[in-house]
């Protein structure tokens, strides 16, 4: 089996671990389980150690708790185009610097809550289809204080990050 899209189907629990080990998967999607009130799948982000040749992961749209394995990705080629999507979970913590041994990664995080990005990330410019060379970290993820309605990272200079003032700052101005 090469791909698994189980895609807006409500399902609940935590990721099934018989997807991870299908060393030939190259996609999986469960991504949008949430239901209204609902919780989608949950628990802690996989290692995906046996899935070798696993390129696409979209988990966004879940409730994903803790923080990214450092080994995660371990297993995957490092010069192959590697997407993540996370995006609308509630992990937590700081990146894993092992994900710098990737040459081409895009890594949605937007709507987590992700409390630093290593400082090397900010050299890999391949990553996020060429944007971090342009815009730095904020190409990954907008800074503390500050947004992009459209993304929640910058993807080019028509859509800038902006920040956000405190109340005690709105009224100073």
């Amino acid at each position: 089996m090469r791909t698994v899209d189980l895609s807006n189907n409500k399902l609940t629990g935590t990721t099934p671990k018989s997807f991870l080990q299908l060393i030939y998967l190259e996609k999986l999607s469960l991504m949008n389980q949430m239901s209204k009130g609902g919780v989608g799948i949950g628990g802690r982000l996989p290692n995906f150690l046996s899935n070798q040749a696993l390129t696409e992961i979209k988990l966004n749209g879940n409730s994903l708790t803790g923080t990214i394995p450092s080994n995660s990705l371990q297993v995957l080629d490092p010069s192959l185009v590697v997407s993540v999507d996370l995006r609308s979970n509630q992990l937590s913590g700081a990146l894993p610097n092992d994900l710098m041994r990737f040459d081409n990664l895009e890594i949605l995080l937007v709507d987590n809550k992700i409390t630093q990005l290593p400082r090397s990330y900010c050299s890999e410019s391949k990553w996020m289809n060429g944007s971090v060379g342009s815009y730095g970290y904020n190409a990954i993820l907008c800074p503390a204080n500050s947004h992009n309605s459209a993304a929640g990272r910058q993807e080019s200079n028509e859509n800038p990050i902006s920040i956000l003032l405190t109340a005690s700052e709105t009224q100073q101005t």
